[in-house]
């Protein structure tokens, strides 16, 4: 089944707490539609109606937020990092092996269910341009300092937290033999300046050490992982607080495909 996890907070904006689950719906849906139509060309399936289903998702963005859906693709990708760089994922994603037209078919389904949501949802009440941040100063530090441990570091590395079973078992002995007993890893999608492994073991919840199960904005946020050189990873930085320094960093140096490790050309 195609599935597309993201987190988006329009962070440039003031947006009223009333308006929380509309945003999320809206934010959805873009995702929703953006896979739905990687998929259908990526296939060449034609068993869904993309045009139709891209005139109603316009319409819904239209009357809820005041804006296109174009433009509000837009800034999901100058507000987020890590929205952007989940669609830059999905563009390089060929078509799934063994795929079906079901497969596209329950995709839109699962579609217009949060078209539906989104019908019903509060238009948005309000969205005004912040005034300059008061924090500015302290942002402006907090980059300073993600400069400097980014030079001290070994590896600086995109990645997320995921249960062991989630590692395909295949890989498992290779990556995470069985008698570490990770309950979590840490999966290292991809990184700059030195290579670091494809999964690294959560210590903080490994049997015996934590019996407590990650809360589920742990298990759903994108990280950087700061690593030395003896692959233990020194600091763990939430993505949205690092968009500046992603930008900066531009594409990886290296990243991960299956079991094999690729590394870009300069």
């Amino acid at each position: 089944m195609l599935t597309l996890v993201a987190s988006f907070a329009m962070q440039s904006n003031v947006i009223l707490a009333s308006d929380s689950e509309t945003i999320g719906i809206v934010s959805r849906l873009v995702m929703k539609f953006d896979e739905l139509k990687h998929y259908a060309a990526a296939c060449k399936d034609s068993s869904v109606n993309i045009a139709a289903i891209e005139q109603k998702v316009n319409q819904q963005i239209l009357n809820k937020t005041g804006m296109t859906f174009n433009e509000l693709h837009q800034q999901m990708l100058d507000d987020s990092a890590d929205f952007e760089m989940v669609i830059q994922d999905l563009k390089a994603q060929p078509c799934p092996e063994g795929f079906s037209s079901s497969d596209l078919q329950m995709a839109e389904s699962s579609l217009q269910t949060t078209l539906e949501r989104l019908t019903e949802a509060e238009v948005l009440s309000s969205v005004q341009q912040s005034q300059e941040e008061p924090e500015q100063a302290v942002k402006v530090s907090e980059t300073k300092a993600q400069d400097q441990a980014y030079q001290h570091a070994n590896s600086v590395v995109l990645g997320q937290l995921i249960a062991y079973e989630q590692i395909p078992a295949r890989y498992r002995n290779t990556f995470v033999p069985e008698s570490a007993k990770a309950r979590y890893v840490y999966y290292l999608e991809k990184g700059w300046k030195g290579i670091a492994p494809r999964y690294a073991i959560a210590a903080e919840y490994a049997f015996g050490t934590n019996s407590s199960i990650p809360s589920d904005e742990m298990l759903n946020t994108k990280f950087l992982f700061y690593v030395n050189k003896d692959n233990v990873i020194t600091e763990v930085v939430p993505v949205k607080d690092a968009k500046k320094l992603l930008k900066r960093l531009g594409e990886p140096h290296w990243y991960w495909a299956g079991g094999d490790l690729i590394r870009n050309k300069k």
